[in-house]
């Protein structure tokens, strides 16, 4: 698997996450939302990210597709409304797999 170029920002209620995926097929696409991870795959990528706090699935969540650019916008609904989730710059600390936070 391939681990595609992403970023990710946050406003008070919501979290961004920008995936560049190029050449994929649109039916190829999986998002899974589990508490504080966001799971994405198409092949050949594949993404997992673990965020410091819980973000949820509701009305305000979607993920739009641009096949201009190959970019994938994810937004995603905050458990806690006003939470500040931290060093959402560090990448490599959102890549960290929950056990590997904990320790």
């Amino acid at each position: 698997m391939i681990l595609p170029k992403f970023s990710v920002r946050q406003d008070n209620d919501r979290v961004y996450v920008t995936i560049h995926v190029a050449h994929v097929r649109t039916t190829s696409i999986e998002l899974d939302i589990d508490g504080d991870q966001l799971k994405f795959s198409a092949s050949p990528y594949y993404l997992r990210l673990t965020f410091p706090g819980k973000v949820v699935e509701d009305e305000d969540s979607n993920a739009k597709f641009d096949a201009g650019t190959g970019d994938i916008l994810v937004t995603l609904s905050k458990q806690t409304p006003g939470e500040h989730f931290e060093n959402l710059d560090l990448l490599t600390s959102l890549l960290a797999t929950r056990r590997e936070q904990a320790n």
